[in-house]
């Protein structure tokens, strides 16, 4: 999941609502029209994006879709196909926190400075700043 929010800039909801529908591999484009419902509150069923963003469809890198084709071909059957599903969560999708612990192991790893999740959604924009995207793209994403 971390390298999807650190390629896509997708935020956890975004992430956690991803389904094997979603992957294009023949172009390379994943596709954000949903989010997944992990509140404490929230039944287990898919939602809306979130008021400030609208479904969008981005060109992912070739590697990285390879990845998560085999890693989908690899994954038993899952409710609605959901590709963070996890068994061990009431909400039936990785939590932020299992998210953010297994992000920050890899980084200790690296010894490297710890960071969340909905960091790497901004470093990515801040990626494609630096790649020459002007800001005016970011905020049409």
């Amino acid at each position: 999941m971390n390298l999807l929010a650190l390629v896509t800039g997708a935020r956890y909801g975004e992430l956690v609502g991803l389904t094997d529908n979603d992957f294009d591999f023949e172009n390379n484009i994943l596709d954000i029209n949903k989010t997944w419902k992990y509140k404490k509150d929230d039944k287990n069923e898919f939602g809306d994006l979130i008021a400030d963003s609208k479904p969008r469809k981005i060109t992912v890198d070739e590697d990285v879709m390879l990845v998560f084709k085999e890693l989908l071909s690899a994954l038993p059957e899952r409710p609605h196909n959901l590709v963070f599903y996890s068994s061990a969560s009431k909400k039936m999708v990785v939590t932020g926190n299992a998210v953010n612990k297994a992000l920050n192991h890899v980084l200790d790893g690296l010894e490297l400075d710890k960071v969340t999740i909905h960091a790497l959604r901004h470093t990515h924009a801040s990626s494609l700043l630096y790649a020459g995207a002007t800001i005016q793209y970011y905020l049409n994403v």
